[in-house]
């Protein structure tokens, strides 16, 4: 019999089976296999000598990886958590490498970090093997292993290092320095991989991992106008109502010292944490002062946020104000910041302000005559609603489907028995060719401004016209009774079934757009129907993208008894995994909070 050690004596251990080619010679794994689920340590030991790790499948495997943790310490034990690792089941590894550094042996860590393979080493793999070459002073050795391992995820940091490398007092406070000093080695390498560090933090709200990672950054780095706006605009994501003030060493410079870009994101950041019209003042006159014009899209949704929460003094203010930004750099407002201030003033009733506003645009798009539309449909305004719409004929500007779906609420509202025909006909006088894409649109909208009747009508017509509408066309009316009906759910169970029976298969991100829309829905339980729809329809299947849904959803609106249903869910059905992603540092922060 060879043993597991001999076996295995390779220079490199990885996940090709080739890496064990002495085991190859014994093919039967049943006897190993059944050791492993009957849990039989001692059988597992001796089957272990004889049979082709390569053989188990990954189920297999995993229990073998769970029993490994168990065995006592011994060679054979340690040639196996080098194959585990090479299968991605670190956990054998990084016991055997916890025990090695709390006894003082760096050099067994090392020389086993060795045998192993670029893809074998996980983050917490690689913050024994750092904490190792701490413990005999060797940076450089540290270094070339960060540098030649996989980008570490967020678990490479200090405060884990106590929990996986069991060292203590100042043996852990030299693992924690070097590891500290290398964390954003593969973040600052170049500016595309630190402006990807900066996204990917702002966007998962990892607002501590933000504070660190702009602490590693070197001050002529943070002299980079484009670098110094995505921190603003990251800190704007990960910063949540409530958070405590950031350290005054993070973002201090004075709004006369940045950038165009960065003076872009700061009035972004004053828009999302609605600091006050003071603040978005003091932006703007360090804007003007630099002759820096501020962007379309943000300053549009400024002066529509303060129109619409009642504040339309201060909202027109701000539009004056930047109105004669751009009139002083020699153009004319564009037209999409007029739209906002349209868009703001229709919502809060002032129809004559926007109409005046209106007559004073000089290149009006499709966008700014469809809110008009909109406005004058919904209120019964059937004279502006006509006048409008020649307007739009007599400029040339093509209409869309907003447009074709206010003209169809429009029609329907005055009781035109045939306004389906009317604004199929408009469509080919406008020279449109009515699609599947001006379809769905049109039921997509109707179906979002809460005329269910009216995308029902319309879905019908366009497939009894044979039509061949697809599972996105039914998400839009099925998510809008979701949202305006309160049989909400009941219809959205009709609606999937009759996609069925014209062989449209729901698919993963349709359940996903549906679930969306069913936590906002009148029926508590309609998440949970979905979710257990999911289960049983064939070719779909319950991912971590749908878990976050949920469980974002359920915590943002304080259904912890929800949280807690679903976190017994997950862990019935197995349905994550440990790592840095979404759904896992979601779960660890309600599993904090409850």
């Amino acid at each position: 019999m060879h043993s597991i050690k001999l076996c295995l004596l390779r220079p490199r251990i990885g996940t090709s089976t080739k890496l064990i080619p002495a085991l190859v010679r014994f093919n039967s794994s049943a006897g190993l296999v059944k050791a492993i689920r009957n849990r039989d340590l001692d059988k597992l030991q001796n089957e272990l000598k004889n049979v082709n790790l390569g053989n188990i499948n990954e189920e297999d495997i995993q229990n073998l990886s769970a029993l490994a943790v168990t065995l006592p310490q011994s060679s054979s034990l340690d040639e196996l958590s080098l194959v585990l690792a090479g299968r991605q089941q670190p956990k054998a590894l990084l016991k055997v490498f916890k025990r090695a550094l709390t006894s003082g042996d760096s050099k067994k860590v090392i020389d086993m970090y060795t045998r192993l393979d670029k893809d074998s080493v996980d983050t917490l793999t690689l913050l024994c093997v750092v904490a190792a070459y701490s413990l005999i002073g060797n940076y450089r050795g540290a270094q070339t292993a960060v540098e030649n391992a996989n980008k570490p995820g967020y678990t490479f940091n200090p405060k884990n290092t106590a929990l996986h490398t069991g060292l203590t007092n100042d043996k852990l406070a030299l693992a924690q320095d070097y590891i500290s000093k290398l964390r954003f080695y593969h973040d600052t390498k170049t500016k595309a991989d630190l402006i990807s560090a900066i996204d990917n933090a702002g966007g998962n709200s990892m607002r501590k991992h933000l504070i660190d990672l702009y602490a590693a950054v070197d001050i002529a780095t943070l002299e980079d106008d484009e670098i110094y706006a995505r921190f603003i605009q990251a800190f704007t994501s990960a910063s949540k109502r409530g958070s405590p003030p950031l350290p005054a060493h993070v973002l201090d410079k004075p709004y006369s010292k940045l950038g165009p870009k960065s003076l872009n994101a700061a009035l972004q950041g004053a828009f999302v944490r609605s600091t006050g019209t003071t603040n978005v003042n003091n932006i703007l006159n360090a804007m003007n002062a630099k002759n820096v014009l501020p962007d379309e899209d943000i300053a549009s949704a400024l002066v529509s946020d303060l129109i619409s929460k009642d504040r339309k003094d201060a909202g027109m203010a701000l539009f004056d104000t930047i109105q004669e930004m751009y009139t002083n750099s020699g153009q004319g407002v564009p037209t999409k910041i007029c739209n906002a201030l349209l868009s703001g003033l229709t919502k809060v009733g002032m129809s004559d302000v926007a109409l005046d506003v209106f007559k004073q645009i000089k290149e009006p798009s499709i966008v700014t005559y469809n809110i008009l539309i909109r406005y004058s449909v919904l209120k019964n305004d059937h004279a502006t609603t006509i006048n409008l719409l020649r307007e739009l004929r007599e400029r040339g500007i093509t209409p869309d489907a907003h447009t074709f779906s206010m003209l169809l609420v429009y029609l329907r509202k005055r009781g035109h028995g045939e306004a389906i025909n009317v604004v199929m006909k408009t469509m080919t006088d406008c020279g449109v060719t009515p699609d599947l894409h001006i379809y769905s649109g049109m039921i997509d909208i109707l179906a979002k401004e809460g005329q269910l009747k009216e995308a029902i009508t319309l879905l019908d017509r366009i497939e009894d016209e044979g039509v061949k509408t697809t599972s996105v066309t039914y998400t839009s009316v099925i998510s809008g009774y979701l949202l305006h009906s309160s049989d909400g759910l009941q219809e959205a169970q009709k609606l999937m079934a009759r996609m069925k029976l014209r062989g449209l298969s729901p698919t993963p991100v349709l359940f996903n757009y549906i679930i969306e829309a069913s936590l906002a829905s009148q029926n508590a339980y309609a998440p949970w129907v979905f979710l257990e729809q999911m289960q049983y329809e064939p070719n779909v299947h319950i991912t971590k993208g749908t878990l976050y849904i949920l469980m974002k959803g359920f915590y943002e609106s304080r259904r912890y008894d929800d949280c807690k249903r679903l976190l017994d869910f997950i862990d019935r059905h197995d349905l994550t995994s440990l790592g840095d992603d979404a759904l896992n540092r979601i779960i660890n922060k309600i599993k904090r909070k409850l």
